[in-house]
């Protein structure tokens, strides 16, 4: 399995492991988090091992908006389209700058025009209204399944011999004998 980059775990309380800026933005306190670095991640079957990513060359992670890309230029692309950034973006360089896994965060006038030329669809960013109705249809298809199979695994037991039958006959009449107190049991 694929080795995934390392992962920060920090404390449960925010604000417990953290400082704030002059500016009032969180900054994490030095030694407070560990990093994970036996973390596995998921790499899709379609990518071939040492797939890279179409925008800026680094190891691709999956189709992202129709293109093989990495996280980095996904989250990128995502973020430019749904904060409608992309009018804002200049470039010092005349357009022409070139984007690889070094410069990529030098440029993103350069970057998004590189997101484009490759391929990648805006149409398919969804706003935060359709990504929470997804989402919500996903773990709704989900407990689907679940409820589907337990019903099928319901189904699929052998119907009781006729000893645990017999069994199942005493138990309820002495239960019913001793806790006799509703007129359901009668």
């Amino acid at each position: 399995m694929e080795q995934k980059p390392s992962k920060v775990e920090c404390g449960s309380d925010p604000e417990e492991n953290s400082a704030r800026s002059p500016d009032g933005k969180r900054k994490r306190k030095n030694g407070q988090c560990s990093l994970k670095t036996s973390m596995s991640g998921y790499i899709p079957s379609y990518l071939d091992k040492d797939e890279q990513c179409v925008v800026c060359g680094d190891k691709a992670t999956g189709y992202h908006y129709r293109c093989i890309t990495c996280e980095g230029c996904k989250g990128f692309f995502r973020r430019t389209i749904q904060k409608n950034l992309h009018p804002t973006y200049s470039c010092k360089y005349d357009s022409c700058c070139v984007i690889d896994k070094i410069t990529r965060n030098q440029c993103q006038l350069c970057r998004f025009k590189k997101c484009i030329a490759v391929g990648m669809a805006m149409d398919l960013v969804l706003d935060d209204s359709k990504r929470v109705a997804k989402r919500k249809l996903i773990e709704q298809n989900r407990e689907r399944r679940r409820k589907e199979e337990m019903i099928r695994s319901l189904q699929q037991r052998p119907e009781p011999t006729p000893e645990e039958w017999d069994l199942i006959h005493v138990a309820t009449e002495a239960h019913r004998s001793t806790n006799a107190q509703g007129s359901h049991w009668k």
